[in-house]
């Protein structure tokens, strides 16, 4: 039986030895300070670099920033989401903004509806100029 079990079973002992690592005083040291690290205001245990947010009332790792236009902070784990937000906050602005002028253009020698109404004029150059301004703003906030 024994015999039987050794030709379906392979057991053979493993090629390499278990070998114990030394532990490096330095590595020792740096995983004791991290982890004795505590946040003042909140009291727990402080990722490094990491910051308190007042706002969010809790400690992010690699705050940038509270954004209150998504109503969290920006840190490690959602800079990509916020960096995506102002590309398609930008798309968006100059999707409006080449339309909203390409309509302008068009109607300005027939003398169309768009322009009879002084509401829609003022509606016309308020939407440019807001379409401009988050363009301008959100390129600049992306590049930095």
């Amino acid at each position: 039986m024994q015999l039987l079990l050794k030709k379906f079973v392979n057991i053979r002992k493993p090629d390499y030895e278990s070998k114990e690592t030394p532990l490096n005083p330095k590595h020792v040291n740096f995983l004791n300070d991290v982890l004795n690290k505590k946040c003042k205001k909140c009291n727990s245990v402080k990722p490094p670099m990491s910051h308190h947010c007042s706002i969010c009332g809790r400690c992010v790792a690699r705050m940038d920033h509270h954004c209150p236009w998504v109503n969290n902070c920006v840190g490690y784990y959602n800079q990509k989401f916020f960096l995506q937000f102002l590309i398609y906050v930008f798309l968006g602005s100059s999707h409006a903004l080449f339309f909203i002028l390409r309509q302008g253009y068009l109607c300005f020698d027939k003398n169309c509806f768009l322009f009879q109404a002084t509401s829609n004029v003022v509606l016309g150059i308020l939407s440019v100029f807001m379409g401009f301004l988050f363009g301008i703003f959100v390129i600049i906030m992306f590049i930095d």
